[in-house]
């Protein structure tokens, strides 16, 4: 390295006692040095780093020192506030106390993926909860059960938005139940979304073999 690197530290303690600074990297580049009686390419740039304790907030003094005697000195003022909001925004998520983005899709273990209630006020009603799932399927499993002329009513909700299940309910006419209107919905949409992915994957390859 063509220069001398002098780090001064000047630290303080939080009033509650918290230590937030755990490292720093300084990166500064510098002009070529004004002076002529040496090679000024020596004197191009430097790149420091400096590791301090995990419990230190702290404001950073560097100068840097040429062997022609320039020097170039600065200061980072604004280090200990950066951290002290880093901190406080880790702290504040930290309280939210947010489920983990998994919960979404992996049903817990001993949970059913889906569950049926009959409607005991209600002939030929029934209610079926589906975990881990939310308006996606819901909305179209509510409008194939539409189509079926057994069915007199078919909706769905999701109780919570963090709450991941929906429950679909389903009153049917006394030629039907709603577990069969439901399972002939799935069934009809499964048939649709092969038919879906065969119609596709035939435009795909006859668009590639066009091409």
């Amino acid at each position: 390295m063509n220069g001398d690197i002098v780090l001064k530290v000047r630290n303080f303690v939080e009033g509650d006692g918290s230590l937030l600074l755990s490292s720093l990297t300084l990166h500064m580049t510098l002009t070529k040095c004004p002076f002529q009686h040496h090679n000024r390419n020596r004197c191009l740039g430097i790149s420091a780093q400096c590791s301090v304790p995990k419990s230190l907030s702290m404001i950073l003094q560097y100068a840097t020192v040429y062997e022609c005697g320039l020097a170039v000195v600065g200061m980072i003022d604004d280090v200990a506030e950066t951290h002290r909001e880093r901190e406080r925004g880790r702290k504040q998520r930290e309280a939210m106390n947010a489920p983990d983005r998994y919960e979404r899709f992996v049903v817990p273990e001993g949970t059913k993926k889906v569950s049926y209630e009959r409607d005991t006020k209600i002939i030929n009603a029934a209610s079926f909860t589906i975990e881990r799932e939310d308006h996606t399927i819901g909305n179209i499993l509510r409008m194939q059960l539409h189509r079926d002329p057994n069915v007199l009513f078919a909706g769905y909700k999701l109780p919570h938005p963090l709450q991941y299940k929906i429950i679909v309910r389903i009153h049917t006419t006394s030629q039907s139940s709603p577990m069969q209107a439901y399972n002939q919905s799935i069934n009809d949409l499964d048939r649709e979304l092969d038919h879906l992915k065969t119609a596709f994957e035939a435009e795909m390859l006859k668009f590639s073999r066009d091409y």
